[in-house]
């Protein structure tokens, strides 16, 4: 099964999960930043999220009329420093 966004991973909170480690995809921020990825939630598809520091591949689950990402085999990985969606490589922007 390949991984529906390989190179761009979705933001995702991992502070909010359910108790089988499901991260939601349905939130606000998720939902703008899969319209501008072009991405479609489908049932049993790989999807990478991440939140700068930490990243996973789940298995996107349909769940309580949203979707969530089910954490695979491998579970959470902390983000290599030289990918380009690492915190330090993406420094907080300044609020105007």
């Amino acid at each position: 099964m390949s991984i529906i966004n390989s190179d761009q991973p979705v933001w995702a909170d991992f502070n909010n999960r359910d108790k089988d480690g499901a991260v939601w995809l349905g939130k606000t921020l998720t939902d703008m930043r899969l319209k501008d990825m072009d991405l479609l939630p489908t049932e049993d598809r790989e999807i990478l999220v991440s939140d700068g520091e930490v990243e996973m591949i789940g298995i996107i689950k349909s769940r309580d009329g949203g979707w969530v990402a089910v954490p695979d085999a491998n579970g959470f990985r902390d983000v290599r420093k030289d990918a380009w969606y690492h915190n330090d490589n993406n420094p907080p922007q300044p609020a105007p």
